[in-house]
């Protein structure tokens, strides 16, 4: 099994890719600074490394540049460079570091693996699962049979990173995930289809949740979807605010390892939608 080191201070990010090669059955290992980076590639001697060029501590170039002029073992580990190419020539002056390529952000999970797979030895590439050969058809209310799932869930989020991280999540739980990048793409998939729970990310572009959720509380017939918060900005004290004075069912912290994302999602569910669907059940039978 190769060993992967990640060097990024993103947390978002770093989860992102830890993710999506731990389940694609690769051994993640992790430092958030290039100081702690830098120690880790003596004592792990990893296949390769992934390094995040804004890094505290010590950048993501001079990691590379350390690295390349180390011993003859450390110099042959395949780099692969992070970067949002902010600055004029920040290109140029990546490949003259050493590193072996780059991955501009922001990261596209559906091919990730398999960039990070270019710059694996053959014989340290895992065939089992690859996320690309996943059905990327986007989500139709008409067309997708429900015959899997077990219910819906309405996603909201404008950040794709995280849209498709939630949905593939949820569809491992057995959720039919319906995705919006707006308030007003959620309210035309409401208009289809109504979900039984409904994740949405606080801040949005020009909008918040809170915006969505007005709307949600003036139509009664959403009233009674359970409704998750998720948010990397929201502090304790606005939590607990917006628990007691908003129709919110929970709010969750990014950021959240997808297991942890997972139980909660699944205890929401058992505690709110089973309940409400039994009671349903019950009311036909009469």
């Amino acid at each position: 099994m190769a060993k992967i080191l990640i060097i990024e201070d993103n947390s978002e990010n770093l989860d992102l890719m830890v993710y999506l090669l731990n389940k694609s059955g690769y051994h993640i290992i992790t430092a958030m600074d290039g100081k702690k980076g830098l120690a880790l590639c003596y004592q792990e001697s990893p296949d390769l490394i992934i390094c995040d060029i804004q890094i505290p501590e010590i950048d993501g170039l001079t990691v590379i540049r350390r690295l390349k002029s180390a011993d003859d073992q450390l110099s042959r580990i395949p780099i692969i460079a992070i970067t949002a190419f902010a600055m004029v020539g920040d290109k140029e002056r990546i490949l003259s570091s050493g590193c072996n390529g780059y991955i501009s952000k922001p990261l596209q999970p559906e091919i990730f693996v398999s960039q990070i797979e270019l710059y694996l030895p053959k014989n340290k590439i895992i065939n089992s699962f690859k996320f690309e050969q996943e059905d990327k058809t986007p989500y139709s209310p008409i067309m997708n049979s429900e015959q899997d799932y077990k219910g819906t869930i309405l996603i909201l989020d404008d950040n794709p990173a995280d849209l498709y991280l939630s949905e593939t999540l949820m569809r491992s739980i057995q959720l039919r995930p319906l995705l919006a990048k707006t308030i007003n793409e959620a309210i035309k998939i409401l208009a289809l289809e109504v979900p039984h729970l409904i994740l949405s990310d606080f801040h949005l572009d020009k909008q918040s949740a809170l915006d969505f959720l007005d709307f949600l509380n003036s139509r009664t017939q959403y009233n009674n979807i359970p409704f998750i918060l998720i948010s990397s900005s929201i502090t304790q004290e606005q939590r607990h605010l917006l628990l007691y004075t908003k129709n919110i069912t929970s709010v969750l912290s990014r950021p959240i390892e997808p297991e942890k994302f997972i139980d909660a999602i699944e205890n929401i569910w058992k505690n709110h939608c089973l309940n409400v669907m039994d009671t349903l059940e019950s009311e036909k039978s009469f």
